[in-house]
């Protein structure tokens, strides 16, 4: 289905790919290429998981795409291209200061945890996920989003035909749809960069209209079924960005009549048809803009008020308090909602140091791309992703999830290509 969808793709961007492995029979590529597909498509499904590690089933295809490639000798030379030096920065400060203050203050165990499932994102997916040409470039981010719109399909019959079962996930005793990531808050960001994708595509004729239409429809019904706060506002601020970043009279007329269908309908008492959980959490900061009314607000400031009262009375610098320790300290025996203060108070300024830098590379493509002139809607895509990427980790402990990192991946891939091509397009004028 995704292969059809960008069967229009003309492939000429096949020769700037990022410098990759060696030729490969058919046979072969096509079986590491379904790896992959697969673990792309389940990369959402967390709840598909071990119960002793955190090691899901994507996890595992992931691991025998990239031993299949190792073992073969077809590893990628410089998978992330230009982004390599900010993103491998990005990982040595944020899990280093994690590392050490795990070693000499806190627990050595978690530390080492840790630094496995991090390097598992930033280390080992980069390899798998940024090879190929163009046209597979955006075959992955379709299957992607097949896969979030398999997720929520079967989210949304359960939530209706089923509803809360004690002991399932998929939807939780508050009525909030959590689908198989286990999460409702977690869904509802990973429902946000899946909007996103999907517009970005749309917006560039790389996802028909039918799908398009299939996909936003599904995604924006499970998001109000999330009833989250973190995913609507992500969601919201990153069609917002996105079309001033990209402004065309076109895409604002074909988006107009949803805009106009989505103000009458709460115009007309529309509100009083969605779900209870959603007018309770979520309707009341909409309609005042206090944030303070917003669901579990004041149960999640008060775990960063507790953060920032730590880092100041441990006097947290150099070294934190040591990875996954902070629940140890925390009144409510909890990780604080907020990474950046997590990693500040676990990790120390290094860990902080690196978090900022990772969440700041969707800028710096932005602004090294712009100078160059090139890539203009995907460099957009590209910050509009970090941006939701921001919010999330606003509203989120350790950030480990490899469905997050493979959407970075993906939607940074196409950017990273168009860099290759115009390198190489300034090396062969350069001879001349």
């Amino acid at each position: 289905m995704a292969q059809g969808f960008v069967g229009r793709a003309n492939g000429r961007f096949a020769s700037a790919a990022i410098p990759a492995s060696p030729p490969r029979s058919s046979s072969e590529s096509v079986v590491e290429r379904y790896i992959v597909y697969l673990a792309v498509f389940l990369a959402p499904f967390l709840n598909l998981k071990t119960e002793v590690v955190y090691f899901t089933v994507s996890d595992a295809l992931y691991c025998l795409a990239f031993g299949i490639l190792l073992l073969k000798g077809r590893l990628p030379r410089d998978p992330l291209g230009v982004a390599a030096p900010f993103w491998i920065a990005a990982f040595v400060l944020t899990v280093g200061g994690l590392l050490l203050s795990s070693l000499f203050v806190g627990d050595p165990v978690r530390g080492l945890v840790l630094l496995l499932q991090y390097s598992f994102c930033f280390l080992v997916l980069p390899y798998i996920l940024m090879v190929g040409d163009e046209d597979e470039a955006y075959r992955r981010i379709l299957v992607f989003l097949l896969g979030v719109f398999a997720l929520d399909l079967h989210g949304i019959i359960t939530f209706y035909t089923v509803g809360y079962v004690p002991g399932a996930v998929t939807v939780t005793g508050g009525k909030r749809l959590a689908t198989l990531v286990g999460d409702a808050n977690a869904a509802g960001c990973l429902n946000a960069m899946a909007i996103v994708a999907s517009l970005w595509l749309r917006s560039i004729k790389r996802l028909p209209v039918l799908p398009f239409v299939g996909f936003f429809a599904v995604m924006v019904v499970a998001l109000v079924l999330t009833s989250s706060n973190t995913g609507l506002i992500a969601t919201t601020v990153g069609i917002l960005v996105y079309m001033t970043l990209t402004f065309r009279v076109g895409l604002l007329v074909k988006l107009l009549p949803l805009a106009i269908v989505a103000a009458l309908f709460l115009q007309f008492g529309g509100v009083d048809y969605l779900p209870a959980t959603f007018q309770k959490r979520v309707m009341p900061a909409v309609v005042s803009g206090d944030l303070s009314e917003a669901g579990t607000f004041n149960d999640r400031s008060a775990l960063m008020v507790e953060a920032l009262h730590l880092i100041g009375q441990r006097g947290v610098t150099w070294l934190g308090i040591g990875a996954d320790q902070f629940r140890l300290y925390s009144v409510q025996e909890a990780p604080v909602h907020n990474s950046y203060l997590l990693v500040w108070s676990e990790g120390g300024i290094l860990s902080l140091a690196g978090w900022i830098l990772l969440s700041s590379i969707g800028m710096i493509l932005w602004m090294l791309a712009w100078r160059a002139g090139i890539a203009a809607q995907s460099r957009t895509a590209v910050f509009v992703y970090y941006l939701v990427f921001v919010a999330m980790a606003s509203a989120n402990a350790h950030i480990y999830q490899r469905y997050r990192y493979t959407a970075l991946l993906l939607v940074m891939y196409p950017l990273l290509l168009e860099f290759a091509r115009a390198r190489q397009a300034a090396a062969r004028s350069g001879r001349h």
